[in-house]
């Protein structure tokens, strides 16, 4: 990477710094949101693994493979 390039790099905020070296693209900005909002509702102490009164674990399994994806193109 040339020294500009690097210089700029750095420079960025972090959340864009990931978005750079991802490659900028809105499926991975939804990806980054869903994570987003998906850490607000644990934050918020707001139930992840229910669908009602039934127990379901598929929102936090697409966070997990959401995130994985993410981290598989760095």
């Amino acid at each position: 990477m040339e020294y500009q390039k690097l210089e700029y790099y750095l420079s960025q905020p972090r959340l864009d710094r990931f978005l750079i070296a991802a490659g900028n693209s809105k499926s991975k900005a939804q990806k980054l949101n869903n994570i987003r909002e998906f850490r607000n509702r644990i934050y918020h102490n707001e139930p992840i693994s229910f669908n009602g009164n039934e127990i379901d674990f598929t929102e936090a399994i697409n966070i997990k493979n959401q995130i994985y994806e993410l981290l598989k193109r760095l």
